[in-house]
């Protein structure tokens, strides 16, 4: 059984080779590495390419977010005949027995997708352990929280179905993406594993998560430029979601997330963060006007200009 390892690298190459040394240093399965590059301003490429050589390395001319960027690599993986495709945040840390573990269940159970294990994300001193994700056309944290790590499961099971599983880290039958095709590059980044996932339970395949099975994230180093757009994608995206899924419910879906972006937006002003605001407006505008795919040039150019008259 073969399997890929897909990383994505934007302007934090620091952090990605951390990740590829770590995957590295796997002994038993010999994981093929890719890692595309999305126009990186670090000289990503060449310092990657400096340590690790043997790597598939995918330099991508323009920033093609986490669904075009994934299927960068997803495309030529495709062709060379592996069993699993495994996505990997280069700001988090699997262990090789995780793995392991990730691709038994996919192994022993013909009816998954796709498995995950639970995240562990760290922030400062705060540790938060996430199972899976809620249907993300009626929740706006649709996280899955568990209060502790290890869960003990009394009846034995192991797997908790739910509506997706994060990308931080996920294991993919690869031959689940010639079936359903690979992510919608509209989403750009945020909402695309939801439809992934979506796409997937029409054709007979549920997602899950292992949750004896752990991943580490680290969030501290998130950049308050990626928080600005975290915010955008976010609730902008959640309007393309009801688009594709939810058509018979979309007046009413639409709705509720304009009313959920404007109060947003004006708890926003009244904290005194006039940026965030006018960044929850611009997303529900965006989602009117159909303005979808990649939008970070003018999200941070509004949002910086505006900031600094503010």
């Amino acid at each position: 059984m073969k399997i890929a390892v897909i990383v994505i690298n934007w302007n934090n190459t620091p952090e990605t080779l951390i990740c590829l040394h770590s995957l590295t240093a796997w002994k038993d399965l010999r994981p093929v590495l890719w890692v595309v590059d999305n126009a990186s301003a670090d000289q990503g490429p060449e310092r990657i390419a400096r340590v690790f050589p043997q790597i598939h390395l995918i330099p991508s001319n323009a920033n093609l977010g986490f669904a075009g960027g994934n299927n960068l690599a997803i495309r030529q993986v495709q062709e060379s005949g592996v069993d699993w495709i495994l996505l990997l945040n280069n700001d988090a840390h699997l262990a090789e027995n995780q793995a392991e573990a990730l691709i038994q269940v996919l192994e022993t159970q013909p009816g998954l997708g796709l498995v995950g294990p639970v995240i562990e994300n760290h922030k400062g001193v705060a540790v938060q352990w996430v199972a899976g994700g809620k249907d993300i056309s009626r929740y706006l944290d649709s996280h899955i929280y568990l209060p502790h790590w290890p869960l003990k499961v009394g009846d034995g099971s192991r797997l908790n179905r739910v509506d997706y599983v994060p990308g931080t880290a996920v294991l993919i039958r690869a031959s689940l993406f010639t079936l359903v095709g690979v992510f919608d590059e509209e989403y750009f980044f945020g909402g695309e594993m939801a439809d992934l996932c979506e796409r997937a339970r029409r054709f007979g395949f549920d997602s899950a998560v292992d949750v004896q099975s752990l991943a580490s994230h680290t969030l501290d180093r998130s950049s308050e430029i990626r928080e600005r757009l975290h915010i955008y994608y976010i609730l902008r995206n959640r309007f393309l979601f009801i688009n594709k899924n939810r058509a018979s419910q979309k007046v009413l879906l639409w709705s509720f997330w304009m009313g959920v972006g404007l109060i947003l937006s004006a708890a926003a002003l009244k904290k005194r963060q006039p940026q965030r605001s006018r960044i929850i407006l611009l997303a529900l505008g965006d989602a009117l006007a159909g303005r979808f795919g990649n939008q970070n040039q003018r999200v941070l150019s509004r949002s910086l200009a505006k900031g600094n008259q503010a």
